[in-house]
């Protein structure tokens, strides 16, 4: 069983502003973001850690295209980026959502951990292995989202493949996770705590 001491209390969590600009949302306070395709259940995994419905959600992909900033108590921030790969926007947007989270995760100095969300039918994709890359120098912890919809069988195998292809890495974690589980929910709350507590 997972103690209680052992999770993150997210308490209060206040919507501050969105923004597509890195540089124009100042503080010293630890940062974490969450990344991920469209529709990957970005904003789904922040409402869930933080017992409120904050985060806006839509069965539309595509629909955030800001940096959206929240505060937590005094002393971090969550960031909800916009969904990457969604073929369906204009190029010029795509190109635009893609440089926004390329600077934001390489020159954000706050930022201390990424939530990495990655459909666990589509894991470690050639596009993914990319966004790794990008932050190979950030903590990244990979939530392979929806499991609850594979067998035994195959989430194992997932695990399996996962650990073989980032076996080398130091700076990556990852779990299966699925909102409606809560044994997940907490495994995500402990890495949190961990990472402010750096």
């Amino acid at each position: 069983a997972v103690k209680s001491g052992n999770l993150i209390q997210v308490g209060k969590i206040k919507f501050i502003k969105s923004t597509n600009k890195t540089y124009d949302t100042y503080h010293k306070n630890i940062e974490i973001s969450f990344i991920g395709k469209s529709n990957s259940g970005k904003s789904s995994a922040i409402n869930i850690i933080s017992n409120k419905n904050i985060a806006a959600t839509s069965k539309i992909p595509g629909k955030t295209k800001t940096i959206n900033f929240f505060k937590i108590k005094k002393y971090y921030y969550f960031t909800d980026t916009p969904g990457y790969g969604y073929a369906k926007l204009k190029k010029i947007l795509l190109t635009n959502i893609k440089n926004l989270i390329n600077n934001y995760v390489t020159n954000r100095k706050p930022l201390t951990g990424i939530i990495l969300l990655i459909n666990s039918k589509n894991y470690l994709k050639k596009n993914t292995y990319k966004i790794l890359n990008i932050k190979n120098k950030k903590n990244i912890h990979i939530l392979l989202t929806k499991c609850d919809k594979l067998t035994k069988i195959q989430q194992n195998k997932i695990i399996t493949n996962i650990k073989h292809n980032l076996k080398n890495t130091k700076n990556i974690t990852y779990q299966l996770f699925s909102v409606k589980n809560k044994t997940y929910t907490n495994k995500l709350k402990i890495k949190i705590k961990q990472w402010i507590c750096l």
